[in-house]
């Protein structure tokens, strides 16, 4: 196959770039899934619209204990609406959801280290103290790599497995999705 016009070398450098980021965007829908899963109550509301936990200009809130049976129908929620967007078969749903809700409960106690060391308040007391232990300091900063390292390492490890599920032209699909939200930031909503 030869490109022989200016509009085809076009036409094909879009497209692999789409397949390109279109990988990392399906990487960053399936953190997104996850987050979910783990973060508080969604179903509950929004911050400054419904009250209680959930979602609002600080972020995720993520205090209290989650349920697995919740945290399954989250999931399976949200890849129930990416379903719809890439066309994916109910085999595939299956697949990703199990993947998904996997990847969650496994990273349900990392989720529980990191509220601790929140509610502990560690790192204020470090800095506040009337001297500082630098070798604290870092000794803390190394403690919460790690627990940053293995988060992101089962996080991956999940969106290679989800990604194995997709097809090429799903992917794709997904990926030109994406960047349409992308484009509108944050507060973009359809529908």
């Amino acid at each position: 196959m030869t490109i022989d016009t200016p509009l085809e070398r076009s036409a094909t450098r879009h497209w692999i770039a789409i397949g390109r980021v279109g990988g990392a965007l399906a990487a960053l829908l399936a953190a997104a899934v996850i987050g979910l899963a783990l973060a508080g109550s969604v179903s509950a509301g929004w911050m400054g619209g419904h009250g209680g936990p959930g979602f609002g200009s600080r972020g995720m809130i993520m205090d209290g204990p989650l349920d697995p049976a919740e945290v399954k129908v989250r999931v399976e929620r949200m890849v129930g609406h990416i379903a719809v967007e890439i066309d994916a078969t109910d085999e595939q749903k299956e697949k990703l959801t199990a993947i998904f809700v996997s990847a969650a409960n496994d990273l349900m106690p990392i989720r529980a280290e990191i509220i601790e060391t929140r509610q502990a308040g560690e790192l204020i007391g470090l800095l506040t103290a009337p001297t500082v232990d630098r070798a604290a300091i870092e000794a803390f900063r190394v403690e919460k790599m790690d627990i940053a390292d293995r988060a992101s390492r089962r996080v991956a490890q999940a969106l290679g497995e989800a990604a194995e599920v997709l097809t090429p032209e799903q992917r794709v699909e997904l990926g030109e999705r994406l960047q349409f939200l992308m484009q509108f930031g944050p507060g973009f909503h359809r529908g």
